[in-house]
């Protein structure tokens, strides 16, 4: 029976941002509509959208975001307009892989240097997704939750799908 209940809530969120997408104007509206979706349907506390640098090889964290609450407002403000390079940190990780990861625990990321703003802010798990178009990564959206989370497969996948 719980399965049956994952399943409505997975489809429920897929027509959300379906519909969501179709009204959106642009490119940036449309992941906007994702972010907000995957917060208030997931146990995802908190999204961003990074973007590549254009004809660079830095990604930088933009403007559209969302989160449960105001506490993250320090973390939102530490992230605003930071630049990674390809492969460095979850984003350029995800960037250069051009596939998801998933962390279940940000106190064990030794590779990544905003991994502390992070922890400095009580966020523990992690997740990033590219968003991917005729083969290259258009943007990488990474989702956090203040309490250690296993890999969901399930839900890693609706997102994966669904970017």
């Amino acid at each position: 029976m719980e399965e049956h209940g994952a399943t409505a809530q997975e489809l429920r969120l897929l027509l959300s941002i379906t519909s969501g997408m179709t009204r959106a104007k642009d490119f940036i509206s449309a992941i906007k509509v994702v972010l907000d979706e995957i917060c208030k349907a997931t146990p995802w506390e908190f999204g961003e959208l990074w973007l590549p640098i254009p004809r660079g090889s830095d990604l930088e964290c933009s403007s559209v975001w969302c989160a449960k609450g105001e506490s993250f407002k320090g973390f939102r403000e530490s992230r605003q307009g930071l630049r990674l390079r390809l492969g460095h940190g979850l984003p350029g990780r995800v960037w250069a892989a051009q596939k998801l990861e998933w962390l279940n625990d940000t106190t064990l990321d030794e590779e990544s240097s905003e991994a502390e703003a992070a922890r400095k802010h009580g966020l523990r798990a992690a997740l990033g997704v590219p968003i991917l178009a005729g083969g290259r990564v258009m943007a990488v959206l990474v989702s956090f939750m203040t309490v250690l989370c296993p890999v969901d497969r399930r839900l890693a996948e609706i997102i994966a799908t669904v970017a």
